[in-house]
């Protein structure tokens, strides 16, 4: 059951009207909009557009992005939020999780349903790999839960190289890194004795197969996928336009590794290193944005949650 986004509106009352005490009538007036419109908006009967997020952002400590970004977000909650019954799951990873749970119930303390449907509970330890498949072949991200916990970490080796080949010709391109980096966390949560370099092993095992693998190679130094994404693009930056490393370096600092190959096939088309500089900074507002929201949201959802 998806959770329902907060309106932008509220989020503009709850965040910045109400604490620091502003008048309807006086922010009205600044956004140069109507005080019915303003009311509206904050009750979340209408929608923040672009050009009021300009203002918003003139007026707040926030960049005309947020504003866009929440309403978006807003606007596809409501698109797909359920309205009919449901059938739900509570999915566990091991029996003695399902044993030490407290009951679980969809009706209020008054005996009104939340929502309507039912749930059931699901143990994956009690699953084999091929009842995932057989049901969605794309459940094969699941599969470290059908292992015993102590299933030998040498056998773990090729069992994880089935799964990430089965994984490369189900899931696209688009996908493919996120699963196989969900798969990795499912993995170290099954086996608590594995570290990092161990579970990066395992799914490096064909990365001279690829293209981005061979230019990785040719680094010699395969330290990690993010630091060598970094080296990559900041060479490719210096000699594209003729600047020192040590200036480009600290300034790919904050940025994920998917942004950075988003910045390589970027740099084709960029005719500066201003235009690199501006698109980095606009990536790193974003970045800092979504962590900002998510934060916010985090503290201001109140609402009960079933999972």
């Amino acid at each position: 059951m998806k959770k329902q986004s907060m309106h932008p509106g509220q989020i503009l009352k709850k965040t910045f009207i109400e604490p620091e005490k502003i008048s309807i009538k006086a922010l009205a007036k600044q956004l140069d909009i109507s005080t019915q419109k303003l009311s509206k908006i904050i009750k979340g009967q209408q929608s923040i557009t672009y050009d009021l997020s300009l203002k918003l952002a003139d007026i707040f400590p926030t960049p005309p992005e947020f504003w866009v970004l929440l309403q978006h977000q807003y606007d596809e909650g409501e698109k797909s939020r359920d309205t009919g019954p449901i059938l739900g799951a509570i999915v566990y990873t091991d029996t003695e999780y399902m044993n030490a749970s407290l009951p679980y119930s969809i009706q209020s303390q008054w005996g009104k349903s939340w929502i309507k449907g039912e749930f059931i509970e699901i143990d994956l330890s009690l699953f084999t790999e091929k009842d995932l498949t057989d049901i969605d072949e794309q459940l094969i991200v699941l599969a470290p839960f059908t292992l015993p916990k102590n299933y030998p970490k040498s056998s773990y080796i090729q069992k994880c190289r089935q799964w990430k080949k089965q994984i490369d010709q189900i899931y696209t391109d688009e996908t493919v890194h996120q699963v196989t980096d969900l798969l990795s966390l499912l993995i170290l949560d099954r086996q608590r004795n594995m570290n990092r370099k161990e579970i990066q092993a395992m799914f490096d095992f064909d990365i001279s197969q690829t293209k981005v693998g061979q230019e990785l190679l040719k680094e010699g130094k395969i330290e990690g996928e993010k630091k060598a994404a970094k080296k990559l693009i900041a060479k490719q930056m210096s000699k594209k336009f003729d600047i020192q490393l040590r200036r480009i370096m600290p300034r790919l600092e904050p940025l994920r590794t998917v942004d950075m190959m988003e910045l390589g096939e970027n740099l084709l088309t960029m005719n500066s290193f201003e235009d690199a500089y501006q698109w980095i900074n606009t990536r790193k507002r974003m970045i800092k944005m979504a962590a900002w929201f998510e934060v916010f949201t985090l503290r201001n959802n109140k609402r009960p949650q079933v999972t």
